[in-house]
């Protein structure tokens, strides 16, 4: 993928987020929420009405995130992007995925672990699995996986997706987000290079727009950018590492 398609899907992707940064909302904060948090973090009354309506926009901000990596794994050479009404996935592979057991894939990325809550994750996994089901009959067979770009605790995995009552099934899988990024581009640092080229493609997209913002491409970012993808994720793909 090239530097200006990345561009372009930042910008399509953060169009939402990059208008509320130039047009922020004049939203009314909850004085009794005012209150908790400037009494709880001894803060300023000021300061705290500030963070608040920073805090507005961090929804958006994920959504944004969320649509970014279905853009980008949906974008690759042998994969199509779903769209908005994916019937139960987000991505398709166009043939079959050696990493997959040679199967058609169908994938479902959330940003976290835990961003599906727990009352929805039979609602998600049935979806999944009814997707899985209707693609059957071709020449090869099918595979769902939920992607969670984030894991918990660091792991890389590709297993079955075990949701509360529902038995484990093989062919709806759980998968980690460097893993899934290797599954889908073949690379196994695929999603640190995306991650560490995004601030640059922010830079050309907000520049664009004549929005003021800091320079993440100098070096001090960097390692603090470095710093939080060794905390959020494993040190190796699933493939690699052989867990």
């Amino acid at each position: 993928m090239t530097f200006d398609k990345l561009c372009g899907l930042v910008e399509d992707s953060f169009k939402n987020a990059v208008k509320k940064v130039k047009e922020p909302p004049e939203d009314r904060n909850d004085p009794t929420l005012v209150a908790a948090y400037a009494a709880l973090t001894n803060t300023g009354v000021e300061e705290t009405i500030y963070i608040l309506r920073k805090a507005t926009a961090v929804k958006t901000f994920q959504n944004a995130v969320g649509s970014l990596h279905q853009k980008i794994l949906g974008n690759v050479e042998g994969w199509k992007d779903s769209g908005t009404r994916g019937g139960g996935f987000d991505i398709r592979s166009v043939g079959p995925v050696a990493r997959a057991q040679n199967r058609i894939v169908l994938m479902e990325i959330k940003m976290r672990w835990n961003t599906i809550k727990g009352s929805d994750e039979k609602i998600m996994h049935d979806k999944l699995l009814a997707a899985v089901k209707s693609n059957w009959g071709g020449e090869y067979d099918t595979v769902g996986y939920l992607a969670q770009i984030v894991p918990k605790n660091n792991e890389s995995y590709d297993r079955p997706w075990k949701v509360s009552r529902r038995e484990a099934d093989e062919i709806v899988r759980a998968i980690d987000g460097k893993t899934a990024y290797h599954l889908v581009t073949g690379h196994p640092d695929a999603l640190e290079q995306v991650l560490s080229i995004l601030p640059h493609a922010f830079n050309r997209v907000l520049t664009k727009k004549k929005i003021d913002h800091l320079d993440f491409s100098n070096d001090i970012d960097v390692r603090i950018l470095n710093e939080s993808m060794k905390l959020a994720l494993p040190t190796s793909s699933a493939y690699v590492s052989g867990s």
